[in-house]
């Protein structure tokens, strides 16, 4: 799951041409979107957050390492 989480961001982060962008849609939305549960995506954003490879602030969020999400993704985390 963490891997469609960060497919996510970085889509969003290529959408909106910045590394920081607001989220678009509620968690609740975004987790229906990806397949998932709100209290599953918000462990993963916590575990990017943890790892420094995000920065959230409500619905505020800053990739600040794009090269680690990208792997999150090829490694399947």
């Amino acid at each position: 799951m963490p891997a469609r989480v960060a497919v996510a961001l970085l889509d969003q982060a290529r959408r909106a041409g910045a590394s920081s962008f607001r989220l678009g849609r509620t968690k609740r939305s975004l987790a229906a979107q990806l397949g998932t549960t709100p209290e599953t995506l918000s462990r993963a954003l916590a575990k990017f957050r943890a790892a420094g490879f995000i920065r959230v602030q409500g619905a505020q969020v800053t990739i600040l390492d794009a090269d680690a999400l990208r792997h999150a993704v090829h490694s399947g985390e």
